[in-house]
């Protein structure tokens, strides 16, 4: 099951094409190695990669993750109360689409444990991971509102 959470996590995460001109993640789940596009050089990049937390700013953005991710998760089930009105052509795919999304949610959260256990010198590549799940979660959650309305 967790095998599947992460494909799904990852089918969603590489939904752009790698030459778009982006940073692109590379590794498996729970590394944070990032390739720069090559304009981009020097100290700066190096510092921004070795950026290291406080642990009040780390349970500051735990907390937030967790808070955010409570609030997904009751909009995901508003949506699903709402979806339950679609007529029956279309129930089947919605609901699919609903799991999907909890299933995203589960992924984050296991992310999010992951970072409360993480050790100083893995939190910022974990905090950056979790980051990018969580905007593919709410770009997922936005697209199936509109779909919905």
């Amino acid at each position: 099951m967790r095998k599947l959470l992460w494909i799904i996590l990852a089918v969603a995460l590489l939904g752009g094409t790698p030459d778009n001109g982006s940073a692109q993640q590379t590794g498996s789940p729970g590394t944070s190695t990032v390739t720069q596009p090559a304009d981009i050089k020097g100290p700066a990049v190096q510092a921004a990669a070795v950026k290291t937390f406080t642990p009040q700013e780390r349970q500051k953005y735990e907390k937030k993750m967790a808070a955010d991710l409570e609030a997904t998760q009751q909009k995901i089930a508003d949506l699903r109360i709402q979806a339950g009105k679609v007529p029956s052509q279309k129930k089947r795919m919605i609901l699919s689409q609903v799991r999907n999304l909890q299933m995203q949610v589960g992924a984050a959260r296991s992310q999010l444990t992951a970072l409360e256990k993480a050790a100083d010198k893995d939190w910022g590549g974990l905090k950056a991971d979790l980051d990018n799940t969580i905007q593919s979660l709410n770009k997922g959650v936005e697209a199936f509102e509109r779909q919905l309305n």
